[in-house]
């Protein structure tokens, strides 16, 4: 018997909004998830964020009425910068009964050359990429745009997209460990579009504007309470 799956979906969430949550549901439903974890990054090495602890109380608001989300706290409460890579790994000798399913979204694939170890990552999980409506039918995103400082990012660009039509399977059914390889799949799947963004809503606040039902009123409520982002 196959084990079962546990879903992981990493994020600033900052703030977490529907945009989010929709696409948590939707990833439960289609990849046969018990289980979904949100994971609040700690200190981002490629950007700076809200506090953690604010982060993750808003998190923690915001899913609680779907008994199938939990928040992992790995990242928050680790010290220092956090890797997917090494996060992965962790995770697994957690839960070494489960086959982890990292959730990312197809606009996150044009930075994956940039992340550490990143051939590895299928090692510890299943990659689930998320295509949004709005972007390409192929889930791996257009070369970045050449630089002055020569071809170098776009050929390791190239290597990813590569590197994921490699391991890709059509169906989440087809997502199976490859013990021979020691690797696990990929996977893409069609979201619903809903266009929301924690750096809107952070616009909308510092503007002075209310971003009601773009988010829920318990998390709205405690930006509020704690005057974050103005």
């Amino acid at each position: 018997m196959a084990a079962a799956r546990l879903g992981i979906l990493g994020g600033s969430f900052n703030p977490p909004h529907y945009g989010h949550l929709r696409l948590a549901l939707e990833c439960v439903e289609r990849l046969s998830l018990p289980q979904l974890l949100f994971m609040p990054a700690g200190h981002h090495p490629l950007k700076s964020t809200m506090a953690a602890s604010h982060r993750l109380a808003m998190v923690e608001l915001a899913i609680a009425s779907e008994s199938r989300f939990s928040v992992c706290r790995h990242e928050i409460d680790s010290n220092g910068v956090c890797y997917t890579v090494d996060t992965l790994a962790a995770l697994k000798q957690l839960h070494s009964d489960r086959e982890l399913v990292f959730v990312v979204g197809s606009d996150l694939l044009g930075e994956l050359h940039l992340w550490r170890q990143w051939r590895q990552l299928l090692r510890w999980a299943h990659l689930c990429c998320l295509q949004r409506p709005s972007h390409d039918d192929d889930y791996t995103p257009h070369p970045p745009t050449p630089s002055p400082t020569g071809g170098e990012e776009e050929h390791e660009a190239a290597k990813v997209r590569a590197w994921l039509r490699d391991h890709q399977v059509a169906t989440p059914e087809d997502l199976c460990y490859d013990s021979t390889n020691r690797s696990h799949k990929v996977v893409s799947l069609p979201m619903t579009a809903l266009e929301i963004s924690s750096s809107a809503i952070r616009r909308c606040l510092q503007a002075g504007q209310s971003p009601r039902y773009l988010l829920p009123d318990a998390v709205l409520n405690y930006i509020q309470q704690n005057g974050l982002y103005h």
